[in-house]
């Protein structure tokens, strides 16, 4: 029943901002979670009204494992901001995130290299700053028990990671349940044991769950 070559994928849990200086520039990240390009581009349009008078507002965005990926430089020399804050993201090990850096200018030339290191810096500091999230994969399924079973899987329900959603009373127990995709495989034998083989787990639906990282 398990799906082995699920990825699961690694994000972050809520916006955080990060403040670095080189050489008298400031460089504000602002890192937020972004499902798709709309959150995305939502989260730059923000920021850049946040703050209309700074000297560049570089971005980028790493999406869906890279499936989505995008830069700009917003003014600063090609190759020196836009894309080493996507390699920062990138090499993250993180999904689903968009950065902008945000730099006012300090009266001091940087040189390209200098640059890269003050955007890629500036992108890190906020990554190291954030609360992780991993999204598992959870199958709903319905079975339908006897009382006396129901007692004996309510008990088994948490340690396997899932959860009663709803219970319907009637000549048997109905239950929908969600459980980790790892757990699937126990739950389904304990429920045929429990019932001596007459009851089944039937799937209805697949999703995504968060998870914080501790």
């Amino acid at each position: 029943m398990n799906n082995e070559n699920h990825v699961e994928k690694i994000t972050i849990d809520t916006p955080v901002e990060a403040e670095t200086i080189e050489k008298k520039s400031r460089f504000i990240a602002n890192l937020a979670p972004s499902k798709n390009e709309k959150d995305a581009k939502e989260h730059i349009d923000r920021i850049k009204s946040r703050f209309p008078d700074a000297t560049h507002n570089v971005y980028a965005y790493y999406i869906d494992r890279g499936t989505y990926a995008r830069y700009s430089d917003d003014g600063e020399p090609q190759g020196t901001a836009g894309l080493p804050v996507l390699n920062a993201l990138k090499m993250s090990g993180l999904t689903d995130i968009c950065v902008v850096v945000t730099r006012y200018f300090g009266g001091i030339l940087l040189g390209a290299g200098g640059l890269v290191r003050a955007y890629s810096n500036a992108a890190r500091s906020a990554i190291q700053l954030c609360k992780k999230v991993v999204y598992k994969p959870y199958t709903i399924t319905t079975t339908s028990i006897g009382y006396s079973e129901y007692q004996k899987i309510s008990k088994i329900i948490e340690p396997f990671g899932g959860v009663i959603e709803k219970s319907t009373f009637g000549q048997n127990v109905s239950l929908v349940i969600s459980v980790p995709d790892d757990s699937l495989d126990r739950l389904h034998s304990v429920v045929r044991d429990l019932s001596s083989g007459s009851s089944e787990i039937n799937v209805i639906s697949k999703e995504e769950r968060p998870e914080l990282i501790k």
